[in-house]
């Protein structure tokens, strides 16, 4: 590859449930050995992946598992020195553990929160709960 500007990696979904989960073991333990080996902050974690992870949790038709079950050992997860997670996503994963708004709105709202924007249109009841005078419609 040539072009590269930085050293960050990414990971996708199946990466992230499987160190979660730990179900598939094989591929649990490379992941496993693989994240141990990466420097501080060079394996980024995005949004989009972070929406099938948690969709995929708390799915009846895949995992099933309760938000209140599966947040507390998904931030020690993602407490590895490895992962970079831009700080709007962390206060995303925050509100998410606190609410029953899906991913996706906590994203809205900490994108609202932070300043990135100043207010959010939506027909949400959750999310305009959440935003207050920042919800717009």
């Amino acid at each position: 590859m040539t072009g590269l500007k930085n050293n960050l990696t990414t990971v996708d979904a199946n990466v992230l449930l499987r160190l979660f989960l730990n179900d598939e073991l094989i591929q649990a333990k490379k992941a496993t050995v693989w994240l141990a080996r990466q420097p501080a902050s060079t394996v980024l974690v995005t949004d989009s992946v972070l929406v099938e992870v948690l969709f995929q949790l708390e799915s009846k038709r895949a995992y099933g598992i309760e938000r209140a079950n599966f947040m507390p050992r998904l931030g020690r997860a993602l407490s590895a020195t490895a992962w970079l997670l831009h700080p709007v996503t962390l206060e995303a994963l925050r509100i998410f553990a606190a609410t029953k708004l899906d991913y996706v709105d906590c994203l809205l709202a900490a994108m609202q929160a932070s300043g990135d924007v100043s207010a959010v249109a939506t027909f949400d009841k959750g999310l305009q709960k959440q935003l207050g005078e920042a919800a717009l419609l």
